[in-house]
């Protein structure tokens, strides 16, 4: 795996800091848990509004160029959208994504 983006989520999910899935991403937005949510390029636009609306301001949503099989190859487990639950992944992931 040669994405540095990649790298850096199997890190956090090694860390315990990613949360997976949109059904657990959308729990942890309510409780204000996570300061980043990723969505995969090949994930439906419904469940990037969706992710919007609960996050609000509370945390950027970002569509990544990578799709969910490379996402879930890199994290292993199968996901199409992820939350870092960690202010410093998610600062150096939003370099990254820059």
């Amino acid at each position: 795996m040669n994405d540095r983006l990649l790298s850096l989520l199997g890190l956090c999910r090694r860390a315990g800091r990613l949360v997976i899935g949109a059904e657990k991403t959308r729990e942890a937005l309510q409780r204000r848990a996570v300061s980043l949510v990723l969505v995969a390029s090949d994930v439906a636009p419904r469940t990037e509004k969706e992710m919007r609306h609960f996050s609000g301001s509370a945390c950027p949503v970002v569509r990544i160029p990578q799709t969910g099989r490379q996402l879930s190859q890199a994290i292993g487990a199968p996901a199409g959208t992820v939350s870092v639950a960690d202010a410093g992944f998610a600062k150096q992931a939003m370099l990254l994504i820059k």
